[in-house]
């Protein structure tokens, strides 16, 4: 097989995408070098609606790295997102200065005189004012795992009727089972509940929210120190993300293959019931800077070879030590790649992820082959870190 160069490059995208691989303007040609065969799809975008029909990718081709010759073979299902378009999202971690906190204080609480600051942890901050005629605990926990929660500050104005006379009344953060029985004593859906808390995080910035999970809220008291629960609300999880596709649980899982430990950016936590809000957390609170929608995809033809030439390149890192390497998934999805001239600046973009059997054996690294969807880029892992 005839070796080509690919190196990582940037593409065109607009301006956003020389964000995407940190790499100056000038390089943009340099450092390109395809075979005819490979750009000659690249003159006209495709979208995920283009994707659906895509059949299964099935490729075999032998790699030679000095003496020894490897065997690839895909055997890959080619999974497209349910979603219309693809887009490029640009975000900044909140700093959790000053500014911040006073935003966060003035929309939950308003112009009212609130009590509470700094605590004995000088990077954990905590002030308790009136909402919605109920009080809170407001916090912002400025530390390895920044973290901003919202808490009703006394659980017996807020619970179910039959638990007033309970001792230690609070919500348990657990998944209901359906076929458990027992009703839910909250009188609005899920669907409902879900309109209330984007409500809700739309009046504090947070528009691109997409849920990951919805369950009954369970209340756990005790009456003579015997156990007694009952389901009244609903909790939410979910993260920031766009077009209904979920961000930061394909990203992090990719960096937690190769063993980094991960934070999830802009995971939510909320609970909810007829009362109201009765608890938001938001884990590595983000701002989103900038979404450019509807972005353009490369061929599925070119991504293949692309993926071909990569491995080619690069059999150190992506071949196994046996002799034949499998590949057996080609998903379509996001990853997160930083700025590499600002701190805290990350950009989400659509990626094609080529990934291995659980328990394959690799020489380096545990991370599937990634490229970028719009420009035919590689995005390493420290890329994304």
């Amino acid at each position: 097989m005839k070796k080509g160069k690919l190196k990582r490059f940037c593409g065109t995208v607009g301006m956003i995408s020389l964000l995407l691989c940190g790499c100056e303007k000038a390089d943009m040609v340099s450092e390109l070098d395809f075979d005819a065969d490979i750009l000659d799809n690249t003159e006209q975008g495709t979208s995920p609606l283009e994707l659906q029909e895509v059949e299964k990718w099935v490729d075999e081709f032998i790699v030679s790295e000095g003496t020894e010759n490897m065997s690839v073979s895909i055997s890959s299902e080619v999974i497209i997102p349910e979603a219309e378009q693809m887009s490029v999202v640009e975000v900044q971690v909140e700093p959790m200065d000053q500014e911040f906190v006073t935003r966060w204080i003035e929309k939950l609480y308003g112009d009212q005189e609130v009590m509470g600051g700094v605590t004995e942890i000088p990077t954990f901050e905590m002030y308790t004012g009136i909402y919605n005629s109920l009080t809170y605990e407001l916090s912002f926990d400025k530390g390895e795992e920044k973290t901003i929660s919202f808490d009703i500050e006394d659980m017996y104005e807020v619970c179910p009727e039959e638990m007033q006379k309970l001792d230690d009344v609070s919500y348990v953060l657990g998944t209901r089972d359906k076929a458990s029985g027992g009703k839910n004593t909250c009188t609005f859906s899920e669907e409902e509940a879900k309109t209330q808390a984007e409500t809700f995080l739309r009046d504090l910035g947070w528009s691109e929210v997409v849920w990951e999970n919805i369950v009954e809220l369970e209340w756990l008291g005790f009456e003579q120190q015997e156990p007694i629960s009952t389901y009244d609300g609903y909790l939410l999880e979910g993260y920031i993300g766009v077009d209904g596709m979920i961000f930061e649980t394909f990203a992090s899982t990719y960096q937690a293959m190769d063993g980094k430990d991960t934070v999830f950016k802009g995971k939510i936590e909320l609970c909810i019931n007829d009362h109201g809000i009765l608890n938001l957390n938001i884990q590595e609170p983000v701002n989103i800077v900038e979404i450019t929608k509807n972005v353009a995809l490369l061929p599925i033809d070119t991504v293949k070879a692309i993926i071909r030439r990569e491995i080619n390149e690069h059999p150190e890192i992506y071949l196994s030590s046996s002799e034949t390497t499998w590949f057996t998934e080609l998903e379509l999805n996001y990853i997160r790649v930083k700025d590499k001239n600002r701190e805290d600046y990350y950009t989400y973009v659509p990626v094609w992820r080529l990934s291995y059997p659980v328990g394959t054996e690799r020489k380096i690294s545990n991370c599937p082959l990634i490229v970028n969807a719009m420009d035919g880029s590689i995005i390493y892992l420290e890329d994304t870190m």
